[in-house]
């Protein structure tokens, strides 16, 4: 594991948009199960009832004009892992400046339903509203819509499926003059995601996209969009990613480093 020191700050200036991070960097750990997440679970077979559908999500009370901070967990893996570490990451979620929680999946380990309950006590112990969408281990998904836009404050915040993508979804819910983040499980240059997603990001009211799968915290960067990618958080790996205008900060934490 390496660490950068906690005073240490990266400053990347592109276009109008400032992207930083603050805290330290943090790579995978030299655990001989932290690298499961390469495998594929299989697709589901997808019928009428399964067709994504674009749900907008009640909108929490913010302050008009101001920023908002937007706590991210990614990869708990119920089943497979303890969720104490997740249970102490919510509680201090709850202690901080975040306005909602987004979760970008590999919730559980393959779907079953105990691992859904373990994922579900977790996260009832959010004081702030929260959304997650799909992984490739989550082959079942019993949290409502997989896909889904949720405006808050200023930004219009979009789930993209990327187990069973939906660019019309997508698209619809970027139709708007909000501010966008795009939040999916798999990183930008994935087999299956990477050029159409790219298209998307090319959009002018698009400042980010936010996703997890590989355990890696991570902050770069597509052209003038910052990319942000986490850590799990069944090992305690958490950010905040504050938003004021165009500018984009992330600070990645963990209360066990």
């Amino acid at each position: 594991m390496k660490k950068l020191l906690a005073a240490a700050f990266l400053i990347i200036w592109l276009s109008a948009t400032v992207f930083s991070v603050t805290g330290y960097q943090v790579e995978c750990p030299p655990w001989p199960d932290c690298l499961e997440c390469r495998c594929e679970s299989p697709m589901p077979t997808i019928g009428p009832s399964a067709t994504p559908t674009l749900t907008p999500v009640p909108t929490p009370t913010t302050t008009p004009g101001a920023g908002i901070t937007i706590a991210h967990i990614t990869d708990m893996h119920a089943g497979k892992y303890y969720t104490d570490r997740a249970e102490v990451v919510i509680g201090l979620i709850n202690q901080s400046e975040a306005v909602v929680i987004v979760d970008t999946g590999d919730c559980t380990e393959n779907g079953q339903p105990s691992q859904w309950r373990k994922y579900q006590t977790v996260m009832a112990l959010s004081t702030i509203q929260w959304k997650a969408m799909p992984g490739n281990h989550d082959t079942s998904w019993p949290l409502g819509d997989a896909s889904w836009y949720w405006d808050v404050g200023d930004y219009r915040l979009i789930g993209l499926n990327t187990r069973i993508l939906d660019w019309t979804v997508c698209d619809a819910a970027l139709d708007t003059e909000k501010l966008c983040l795009i939040f999916g499980h798999h990183p930008l240059d994935e087999s299956g995601v990477s050029w159409q997603l790219k298209a998307r990001l090319r959009l002018d009211n698009v400042i980010a996209y936010v996703s997890g799968h590989t355990h890696v915290n991570a902050l770069s960067s597509f052209e003038d969009i910052a990319l942000i990618n986490g850590g799990r958080v069944s090992i305690g790996s958490w950010r905040l990613i504050q938003l004021d205008g165009r500018n984009v900060t992330v600070t990645f934490l963990n209360p066990w480093g």
